[in-house]
This record gives structure tokens, sequence and C-alpha cells, in this order.
């Protein structure tokens, strides 16, 4: 006979941009083995197949136990197999379970080929292993979803034709002119940064842009092995959910709602009765400094992208065209995703349920439909413009921090303004009345005018975007 031990109920909802749900959730234990069930809700789901390259988004799902009075977290890891849809009483599409080789978390996409909404009951089974320390009467399981993109695996080519602007990239010349576009084929593919003939070089007018030397090795992450990226930028949201996880002093040094001139400028995340909340928690995660941006990817399980990534997810192993835009036009005049008078994140008149590759160019989303890489805020990346950025190997976050809320992955630059080792890629929103010009608030993909700067980590204008390498 089976024994059956539920440990506890949990009512949790998290909407985000996609509105993206998990809510009643349930732990109990059977056999010896531990499991969450609960239900998961998201619009537009797609598996797509365009001229031979695959692609879908996922969720990312991963546990933590945290302590009711908000005094810190457990990281809890899911098992290799043993997840599952339930029938919850509705038609709904298969689901595929997909969960990483470290235990962080479960990718959930659909098994089939085609476009859905997607509303079942599943099951993931847990690691019990990971469970020593945890009690749960004065803790509770709680469920965290992030929707993502895959991005499938293929050669990556970096720059512009023509383009030695603002420190786009390009294959040198014996003089460190530009001789053609630079191509990496294979993930492990070194690549040497100098003015010779046939290196990867670019133009660096300031120090905005780089040292121009160095060498990318094997293991740096090119985008050319396939790798998941945020679809939308961390919302506001969702960074609640991290502080509100958090021991105190780990909140107190991620805590940016006190930053000056935060709620004057689309900051909506404030603290009242010792809980943070987002006035409007779906949108996107402004004035996040680098330190605190990795340390919600450690939290995540997740990691920081890199330049090279950020051009793959725009425009995947496409040839470039000039002036080019993330979804993959030189028009920008047309994009339909704008923030509005309110300081929301907005389709003017569009239904995202109604993108197709043809029209992406009003939606502003990529090639594999990775939203926003450009017009709503400068995201912070991994630079091959200095030798912290250039010894990144990809590591993801272990889901924890240090005692005062740093992560701790060994190869992440670290340390914020002017520390190096990162940039700023795609463009960003600086404001109502502004100039509109390359950089504000669309940027296009090859520019790279602050590719190599870590300077400016708090603005209006600034964010981040997470990922994680496929397994």
């Amino acid at each position: 006979m089976k024994l059956l031990t539920t440990i506890l109920l949990l009512i949790c909802t998290s909407t985000f941009a996609t509105d993206l749900k998990v809510k009643n959730a349930i732990f109990y234990k059977e056999d010896g083995r531990a499991y969450a069930s609960m239900d998961i809700s998201w619009q537009n789901a797609f598996r797509l197949d365009q001229n031979g390259v695959n692609f879908h988004d996922a969720a990312w799902v991963f546990f933590k136990w945290v302590n009711n009075e908000r005094k810190g977290y457990i990281t809890i890891k899911v098992a290799q197999d043993g997840h599952k849809a339930v029938p919850n009483g509705t038609k709904q599409p298969a689901l595929k379970f997909t969960a990483s080789k470290d235990g962080m978390g479960v990718f959930i996409s659909l098994a089939n080929p085609g476009e859905s909404d997607v509303s079942a009951r599943v099951v993931i089974e847990l690691d019990p292993l990971s469970f020593e320390g945890v009690n749960p009467r004065v803790q509770q399981l709680i469920p965290y979803a992030i929707e993502m993109v895959y991005i499938p695996e293929g050669p990556v080519t970096l720059g512009a034709p023509n383009t030695t602007e603002h420190g786009a990239l390009y294959l040198s010349d014996k003089d460190g002119a530009m001789k053609g576009l630079y191509e990496i084929k294979k993930q492990d593919q070194v690549v040497e940064i100098g003015p010779e003939n046939n290196k990867l070089y670019y133009e660096a007018k300031n120090q905005y842009q780089g040292d121009q030397n160095g060498t990318i090795g094997a293991e740096f992450p090119k985008g050319v092995a396939g790798f998941y990226i945020m679809k939308y930028e961390p919302t506001q949201g969702q960074y609640v959910d991290f502080l509100n996880s958090l021991s105190p002093e780990q909140q107190a040094a991620n805590n940016l709602s006190e930053v000056e001139g935060y709620s004057q400028n689309r900051g909506t995340i404030y603290q009242e009765n010792g809980s943070f909340i987002a006035g409007k928690p779906d949108q996107p995660c402004n004035y996040i400094s680098w330190d605190e941006g990795i340390a919600y990817a450690d939290w995540a399980g997740l990691r920081p992208i890199t330049e090279f990534e950020y051009t793959k997810a725009c425009r995947g192993s496409n040839s470039p065209i000039e002036m080019e835009f993330p979804w993959n036009t030189a028009e920008k005049t047309q994009v339909r995703r704008q923030i509005n008078s309110t300081g929301d994140l907005v389709y003017l008149d569009l239904d995202e349920a109604d993108i197709t590759n043809e029209n992406r160019g009003l939606y502003g989303v990529s090639l594999f439909r990775v939203h926003d890489l450009a017009g709503s805020l400068w995201e912070k990346v991994i630079s091959i413009g200095h030798e912290k950025g250039r010894n990144f190997l990809g590591t993801h976050g272990d889901g924890d921090l240090t005692e005062n809320g740093s992560a701790t992955n060994a190869d992440w630059p670290k340390g914020n303004q002017d520390s190096g080792g990162f940039g700023f890629r795609g463009g960003g929103f600086y404001g109502y009345g502004r100039e509109y010009h390359d950089f504000n608030p669309y940027s296009p993909i090859a520019f790279r005018p602050y590719g190599g700067w870590a300077g400016g980590n708090r603005h209006p204008a600034y964010g981040i975007r997470l990922g994680r390498s496929g397994d």
C-alpha cells in the first residue's frame, strides 16, 4: 500500500508579463519520494520550425523552502525524471519536461510543434537529498517560474556589413581595418582579438567599447551551442519574489527601491510590513545593478549571457544586414511595442497571439520571438572588452548566495561601478520628451557603444537579461 503524506498546502500565485502563473501547489511524499503538484499556465506557448530551425519557449520552474518570517531560504533541487502532467478536466496540449542536469530546475514546454496557451496540472518530482535542514513548520515550499526561449545550436556571425561604428565587431585585416564579417562556427573555437589578419577586432574611440585585445577561450559561451534566454527582461514582480525569499542582510544588499529617483522613474517596488511589493509587477525591472542582477541569476539557477549570445538571440545564424535591429530589418518606425504615457511597456493595438514571422517587426521581437532586445532597457551582458569578461566560463547559479546577498560563481565578474567584465547592448528608453536616436530607445544589433563599459550601473534605462546553457 502506498504511503501518502501531505506536508503542506500552498496557495502561491505569480503573474508576469506572459501571464505565467503557478498556483495551488501541494507538497507531498509518497513511498519515500517527494513531489510538488501545482497548476501552471501561460499564454502563447510555441514550438516552431522556420526553414529547418527549431526553437521553442519554456517555463523554467525551480523551488525554494522559504522561512515564514522572511529570514532566508533553502534551495530544493528537482529529480532527473518523474515529472508529468495530470488530467485537470480540460483538453490540453502535450507537455515536455526537461530537468537540468544539475537539478536546479525543470523546463516545461510544448511537446509537439505548434502554438497554444498552456493551463495544466503538473507534478514535479523533487530530489529528497536537498531537503536537509528543512522544517515544514516554519517554512513553505514555493515554486517560481520564468518564461524562457530556447535558442538552437548553430553558427553566429558578428557585426554588420560595412559597419565599424560604435565598437561594432569585424574580421580584421593586417592593419586592423575591416576585412569582412567574423563568423564563429564552433563552441570551442578560440577567438583572438587584435588588429591583425583574420582576428576579431573593433574600434574603440574611448573606454566604452573595450581594451581591443585578449583571447576568448573554448569555454566562453559564444552562442553556437544551444542555450536558453529569458523571453522578457526580468520584471519587477519577479525581482520582488527574489527579495521576499532572502534574509534581512541579503535583502539590504539587493534592495534597489531606495535608490534616489527610483519611484519617479517607473520603479514601483516598495517595502510594507516586512514584505516587498511591486506596484506594477509586469513592468521591466530597471535600476537593477550588475551585482543585483547576477545575485538574482545565482538564486534562480541561471547565469549572465554574453554579448555573442545576445547577437545570436537577435538574428540566429542568418547573415547580418546593415543597421539591422533585433527584429531583423533596418526599419524601426513601425514597432508597436512601446512605453506608453503611464510608463507601461505595452503593445499598441496588437495582440501577442497574432505574431508571425512576417509581422515580427511590428512587435519588435527577434527571429526566435525574444521580446525587447531593443526598445525597453539597455541589457547588461558579459563583455569581450575586458579580461574579467573574457574569463567567463558560463557556469550556472547554484541557488545559494553569500550571507550578504552576493552571487558566488568565481567566473562571474563582480563589483559594480567601473569594475570591468560586463557592458551594455540593445538600447533603452531614457524618458519622455527625449530625442530618439541610435541608442534611444532602439540600438542596432551590431552597435556596442557601451559594450565594454561597466560603469553607470543604475539608471531608469538600464536592466539585464539572463540565460542558461542547454544541457
